[in-house]
Formats: structure tokens, C-alpha cells, sequence
């Protein structure tokens, strides 16, 4: 329940933050799939923002929000973006089995539970 219950509320957060990106002009989270319970073994994230626009100088951060972990607040990964968005708007940054990623990271970087992106 606890599984379900944080993708419901991360996909109310993305989709409130997905609204407010364009009005404001920055980039902001259009998606996330972290390596799931299930069989697949696929990790992605993109992010939205005007078409065709650099996003060299932006990081994508994961902050630990587990209430029982001691590293809870402490950064668990942090990539640098290096590319431009497409001419919808989009940056895909996956794992080797995203084969339209414009850039790559390793399969197994996007922690599962709570936590703040």
C-alpha cells in the first residue's frame, strides 16, 4: 500500500509541478519510472521545457525522504544534464534499456521508497 500510495502522490506532485513549469519558464519533472517490483528493469526520467533549449548547467537531484534511513536528507545521486530538450520539449535521461534517452545513467540509480527529486 505504502508503494502505491507514493506513486499516487509523486504523480499528483509531477503533474502539479508539469502546470506550473511552462507558466514559469523552467524545466521542470515530466515523468519518473524507478526499477519497480516488477519484471521489468527499466529507469527513466524526463523533464520538460521550452523545445530545443540547453540544459547544460541543471542537475537532477534525489534527496533521501525514507523516515526510518539515517541518510534521510542526504543527496543519493545527482546528474548533471548535458543536452538539449527536443522539439517538444522533452530530455530523456535512462538507463540502457531507454533506447530514446539523450543521455544515459546506470540501471539501478533511481532508489526506490520515499524521497524528493
Amino acid at each position: 500500500m505504502k508503494k502505491v500510495t507514493t506513486i499516487l502522490l509523486s504523480a499528483a506532485c509531477i503533474l502539479g509541478l508539469a502546470s506550473l513549469g511552462f507558466a514559469q519558464d523552467t524545466p521542470t519533472i515530466n515523468e519518473i519510472l524507478m526499477n519497480d517490483v516488477s519484471t521489468d528493469d527499466v529507469e527513466f526520467y524526463e523533464i520538460c521545457w521550452t523545445p530545443n533549449t540547453d540544459l547544460s548547467g541543471f542537475f537532477f537531484v534525489q534527496i533521501e525522504g525514507d523516515a526510518n534511513s539515517s541518510s534521510r536528507g542526504r543527496v543519493l545521486s545527482a546528474h548533471n544534464l548535458t543536452g538539449f530538450t527536443d522539439a517538444n520539449g522533452l530530455y530523456t535521461v535512462g538507463d540502457p534499456h531507454v533506447t530514446c534517452a539523450q543521455q544515459s545513467m546506470s540501471t539501478g540509480t533511481l532508489q526506490n521508497g520515499g524521497g524528493t527529486f
